[in-house]
């Protein structure tokens, strides 16, 4: 959802900056201000793609150092694991691969709730995570959701 209102804002911008540019600086030669507006909306989508993947990235790491410093530690078990068709790479050596796990949480003092969260993993992690393998995890009390597997 993050993403799609980044993409709109971004077409709005864009939209006011052709009307600008190409229709009221440029004159009225159609065909090359068309080939500028839809070239420029291209590149405008990949940067607003590629940024976001970037942010998404770096919140997953800052909320996994949270999570390990202040979550609670359960155990858990996995019910599924589905890649999302996500990949990002910050080189081609160790790509990351988006996922998302629906995993079965006990605490210590006995209480169950399942929980589903989405990760970036390594392939090789992204490989050993099948239904029913039994992890250790630590979640946000305030908010379940909130997992990581440690």
């Amino acid at each position: 959802m993050k993403i799609f209102i980044k993409a709109i804002l971004g077409v709005a911008v864009w939209f006011g900056f052709f009307y600008f540019y190409a229709v009221k600086i440029s004159g009225s030669n159609a065909g090359v201000n068309m080939l500028v507006f839809f070239s420029s909306f291209a590149l405008l989508l990949i940067f607003i793609l590629w940024i976001s993947g970037v942010i998404e990235m770096a919140m997953s790491g800052i909320r996994r150092e949270k999570l390990l410093k202040s979550g609670t530690a359960a155990s858990g078990c996995i019910v599924s694991c589905e890649k999302t068709g996500v990949k990002m790479s910050v080189n081609s050596d160790y790509p990351r691969y988006g996922a998302v796990l629906v995993i079965d949480i006990e605490t210590s003092d006995g209480e169950k709730f399942q929980a589903s969260t989405k990760m970036m993993l390594p392939e090789h992690e992204l490989a050993g995570i099948r239904p029913g393998k039994q992890v250790q995890v630590r979640f946000d009390p305030r908010n379940r959701n909130n997992v990581i597997i440690e």
